[in-house]
Protein backbone atom coordinates (compact mmCIF):
# COMPACT_ATOMS: atom_id res chain seq x y z
CA UNK A 1 0.00 0.00 0.00
CA UNK A 2 1.28 3.45 -0.86
CA UNK A 3 1.02 5.99 1.95
CA UNK A 4 1.59 9.66 1.35
CA UNK A 5 2.87 11.87 4.11
CA UNK A 6 0.96 14.92 5.24
CA UNK A 7 0.04 17.48 2.58
CA UNK A 8 3.02 19.67 3.35
CA UNK A 9 5.69 16.97 3.18
CA UNK A 10 5.05 15.83 -0.41
CA UNK A 11 6.62 12.45 0.42
CA UNK A 12 5.46 8.85 0.01
CA UNK A 13 6.41 5.50 1.51
CA UNK A 14 5.61 1.95 0.45
CA UNK A 15 7.05 -1.56 0.40
CA UNK A 16 7.92 -3.48 -2.77
CA UNK A 17 9.34 -7.00 -2.81
CA UNK A 18 9.95 -6.72 0.92
CA UNK A 19 11.93 -3.48 0.63
CA UNK A 20 10.86 -0.11 2.00
CA UNK A 21 10.73 2.64 -0.61
CA UNK A 22 10.22 6.34 -0.03
CA UNK A 23 10.52 9.48 -2.11
CA UNK A 24 9.05 12.78 -3.18
CA UNK A 25 5.61 13.04 -4.75
CA UNK A 26 5.66 15.36 -7.80
CA UNK A 27 3.38 18.39 -7.56
CA UNK A 28 1.48 17.22 -10.69
CA UNK A 29 0.60 13.96 -8.95
CA UNK A 30 -0.68 15.74 -5.87
CA UNK A 31 -2.75 18.08 -8.06
CA UNK A 32 -4.24 15.10 -9.94
CA UNK A 33 -5.13 13.31 -6.69
CA UNK A 34 -6.89 16.45 -5.49
CA UNK A 35 -8.70 16.88 -8.82
CA UNK A 36 -9.91 13.26 -8.70
CA UNK A 37 -10.92 13.74 -5.06
CA UNK A 38 -8.79 10.79 -3.96
CA UNK A 39 -7.67 10.82 -0.33
CA UNK A 40 -4.18 12.34 -0.25
CA UNK A 41 -2.95 10.14 2.60
CA UNK A 42 -3.92 6.80 1.03
CA UNK A 43 -5.20 7.40 -2.51
CA UNK A 44 -5.24 3.70 -3.39
CA UNK A 45 -6.44 2.25 -0.09
CA UNK A 46 -7.98 -1.13 -0.77
CA UNK A 47 -6.19 -1.50 -4.10
CA UNK A 48 -3.43 -4.04 -4.54
CA UNK A 49 -0.68 -3.86 -7.16
CA UNK A 50 -2.58 -6.21 -9.46
CA UNK A 51 -5.67 -4.02 -9.46
CA UNK A 52 -3.63 -0.90 -10.19
CA UNK A 53 -1.79 -2.68 -13.01
CA UNK A 54 -5.05 -4.00 -14.49
CA UNK A 55 -6.66 -0.56 -14.35
CA UNK A 56 -3.64 1.06 -15.99
CA UNK A 57 -3.63 -1.50 -18.81
CA UNK A 58 -7.40 -1.19 -19.29
CA UNK A 59 -7.16 2.60 -19.48
CA UNK A 60 -4.29 2.54 -21.99
CA UNK A 61 -6.19 -0.02 -24.09
CA UNK A 62 -9.18 2.34 -24.24
CA UNK A 63 -6.94 5.26 -25.19
CA UNK A 64 -5.23 3.19 -27.90
CA UNK A 65 -8.58 2.04 -29.29
CA UNK A 66 -9.72 5.67 -29.42
CA UNK A 67 -6.55 6.65 -31.28
CA UNK A 68 -5.35 8.88 -28.43
CA UNK A 69 -2.16 6.85 -28.00
CA UNK A 70 -0.27 4.49 -30.29
CA UNK A 71 -0.59 1.31 -28.21
CA UNK A 72 -1.68 -0.09 -24.88
CA UNK A 73 0.96 -0.22 -22.16
CA UNK A 74 1.54 -1.98 -18.86
CA UNK A 75 3.06 -0.57 -15.71
CA UNK A 76 6.08 -2.77 -16.41
CA UNK A 77 6.45 -0.97 -19.75
CA UNK A 78 6.86 2.23 -17.72
CA UNK A 79 9.67 0.56 -15.75
CA UNK A 80 11.39 -0.40 -19.01
CA UNK A 81 10.98 3.13 -20.34
CA UNK A 82 12.46 4.60 -17.18
CA UNK A 83 15.44 2.21 -17.27
CA UNK A 84 16.05 2.83 -20.96
CA UNK A 85 15.95 6.60 -20.69
CA UNK A 86 18.12 6.69 -17.59
CA UNK A 87 20.73 4.43 -19.17
CA UNK A 88 20.77 6.33 -22.48
CA UNK A 89 21.07 9.61 -20.60
CA UNK A 90 23.81 8.55 -18.17
CA UNK A 91 25.38 5.36 -19.57
CA UNK A 92 25.76 4.45 -15.87
CA UNK A 93 24.59 0.89 -15.28
CA UNK A 94 25.23 1.21 -11.55
CA UNK A 95 22.89 4.18 -11.32
CA UNK A 96 20.20 2.30 -13.28
CA UNK A 97 20.65 -0.77 -11.08
CA UNK A 98 20.28 1.30 -7.93
CA UNK A 99 17.26 3.17 -9.32
CA UNK A 100 15.53 -0.12 -10.21
CA UNK A 101 16.51 -1.60 -6.83
CA UNK A 102 17.99 -4.67 -8.50
CA UNK A 103 19.82 -7.06 -6.18
CA UNK A 104 22.90 -6.91 -8.40
CA UNK A 105 24.24 -5.15 -11.48
CA UNK A 106 24.15 -8.52 -13.27
CA UNK A 107 20.34 -8.37 -13.18
CA UNK A 108 20.46 -4.89 -14.71
CA UNK A 109 22.83 -6.10 -17.44
CA UNK A 110 20.35 -8.79 -18.44
CA UNK A 111 17.53 -6.24 -18.32
CA UNK A 112 19.36 -3.81 -20.61
CA UNK A 113 20.61 -6.52 -22.98
CA UNK A 114 17.01 -7.56 -23.57
CA UNK A 115 16.40 -3.97 -24.62
CA UNK A 116 19.46 -4.16 -26.94
CA UNK A 117 21.09 -1.21 -25.20
CA UNK A 118 24.32 -2.90 -24.18
CA UNK A 119 26.97 -4.56 -26.33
Amino acid sequence: MIKLGDRRSGRYATTSKGKDIAGDVPAEVLATLRRLKLPLREPFAGWNAGRIADRFRYTTMKLAAAGTMAAAYSVHDLRHLFATRLYLETRDIYLVSKALKHASVAVTQVYLRKLALMD
